[in-house]
């Protein structure tokens, strides 16, 4: 008997010895992606794509790029799946550089990032706009003597000129206003009018700065006696997984005009009918959906006009059968800025919509960030630290004939990510205690910039298990207020300390 034990004893170890070997294997595997150069550069925006070779099929993939100029701008980390994505808020005619790392698995189930590609260059065009003109102009709650004119804003915080006349007349009557809205009054009964506006980007004399005027755009006000009215009374009936028939009560109008979408969006659908009743599909299953309902009336002189939209409603699409919930959602590689998520395959699925959310005392009901994916496994990024977590995970198994079919929610997961750096005192007339738990033994970069953003230190220091604390003298910086960041491996933490002198 203790012969045999003996003998296990010796290939146990053997085996063990092997296990170095194929981590390795695994190492080298995931290849880093090779970085194209950018594509459909514009002003703000431009396309990354990549290469993917190696065994690993995971395409979870994580993009930095950074401004390139003298003060050395930090990067900025982006996660993203498949081979491309279009970047945009870029600054015109700057130079941009970007790297792509990939995510791989090792025999025992943990996530790693490979090394970062080769970086690429671009520069952003030229902005050749310098005071855009106004879009998106309507006009709504027309009345016998008002109306409400409306346009997109080209630009932010900008001021406009508006200016409106009765149609073929010669007389522009012109109002300067600030917002992107602006209600006229006094109007003539039965009368077609016609409405331009444009941006005042400086109003600076003698150097005032204006768009040109946008097209024109006409509306007839209604006789003193007709009003169109909102439909009232909203309510749904036949909803299935793809479908459902919206209701209201009649208003006399000649025909209806119907918008509706995920709740979670901000993109309308829209339908016309001429009964008061529209059946809908194409829907996703197991969703919130909103929609409204308007009345298109005609008055005496077949002149047409629209109401008001209904106030909003909800309803819930039914969940897919046949579809189940996947299985052991389990979240792990939790650091302060990044954790990976995995669960079962669903046999039906065609891929998953996995949804999580930051959630506090103060506010319980954030908003659900959602992510399609084709693989069992998303990898988070852009985390902060000390933050408490949900996570769920649903199956999308196509039906035939449906945009989606969604099946149930998988239980919620919490998680919580861990303190990366923490500061004291602050503020600090003599020095700032940089406080560092490393969960193994690395190096780190702790960089400081003044409030124009330039580097004025940087401290680079090698981290032991556990607790770590780092000095910085600041007897010789001015009163401010200053920001740091602190980077370990791929976890960046940013924030700010205060000397007061």
């Amino acid at each position: 008997m203790k012969t045999t034990i003996k003998i296990l004893f010796k290939i146990a170890l053997v085996l063990m010895s092997f296990l170095p070997f194929y981590s390795a294997i695994a190492q080298t595997n995931c290849q880093a992606p090779v970085a194209n150069p950018a594509t459909n550069i514009t002003s703000n925006s431009a396309t990354l794509s990549w290469t993917i070779s190696g065994t690993s099929l995971n395409t979870n993939i994580l993009i930095r790029y950074r401004l390139i100029n003298a003060a050395g701008s930090p990067w900025d980390t982006i996660p993203s799946g498949g081979v491309s994505y279009n970047l945009i808020n870029l600054f015109p005619a700057s130079p941009y550089e970007y790297q792509v790392a990939r995510y791989c698995i090792n025999p025992n189930g943990v996530a790693f990032l490979s090394a970062w590609s080769n970086s690429v260059v671009f520069t952003t065009l030229p902005s050749t706009t310098t005071c855009p003109t106004p879009t998106g102009l309507s006009t709504t709650n027309i009345t016998s003597t008002s109306a409400l004119l409306n346009w997109q804003p080209a630009l932010v915080n900008n001021s406009y000129n508006v200016r409106y006349r009765i149609a073929n007349t010669v007389s522009w009557t012109v109002i300067t206003v600030s917002n992107t809205s602006f209600p006229l009054s006094n109007l003539l009964p039965s009368t077609m009018y016609e409405w331009q506006v444009r941006t005042i980007c400086s109003n600076s004399t003698p150097n005032t700065l204006t768009s040109p005027y946008s097209a024109s755009v006409f509306f007839t006000t209604t006789s003193g006696t007709f009003t169109c009215n909102a439909p009232t009374n909203l309510f749904e009936t036949n909803i299935t997984n793809a479908s459902a028939t919206l209701n209201w009560n009649s208003t006399g109008a000649t025909s209806y005009r119907i918008r509706y979408k995920l709740s979670t969006t901000t993109t309308w659908s829209y339908k016309s009918s001429s009964t008061n009743s529209k059946a809908i599909s194409g829907l996703l299953s197991g969703s919130v959906y909103t929609w409204q309902v308007r009345s298109i009336c005609t008055s005496a002189g077949n002149i047409s006009t629209k109401s008001t939209w209904s106030v909003a409603r909800t309803f819930t699409t039914l969940v897919q059968s046949n579809c189940p919930a996947p299985q052991t959602l389990t979240v792990g590689n939790i650091t302060s800025t990044a954790a990976f998520a995995i669960w079962s395959p669903v046999s039906s699925a065609a891929n998953y919509q996995f949804s999580y959310r930051m959630i506090s005392t103060s506010n319980p009901n954030t908003a659900w960030i959602n992510i399609t994916t084709s693989t069992t496994t998303v990898a988070l990024q852009n985390l902060i630290g000390g933050s408490v977590y949900e996570c769920r995970v649903r199956s999308n198994c196509f039906a035939s004939g449906t945009n989606g079919a969604f099946g149930p929610w998988s239980a919620s997961v919490l998680f919580t990510t861990p303190v990366l750096i923490s500061v004291h005192p602050n503020p600090s007339s003599e020095q700032v205690i940089f406080t560092v738990t490393s969960e193994e033994r690395s190096t780190a970069q702790l960089q400081v910039f003044d409030f124009t953003g330039n580097p004025i230190r940087e401290l680079n220091s090698n981290l032991n298990m556990g607790e770590n604390k780092l000095n910085l003298d600041v007897t010789q910086l001015n009163n401010g207020i200053y920001t740091y960041q602190f980077t370990q491996g791929i976890q960046t933490s940013r924030g700010k300390f205060i000397v007061k002198h």
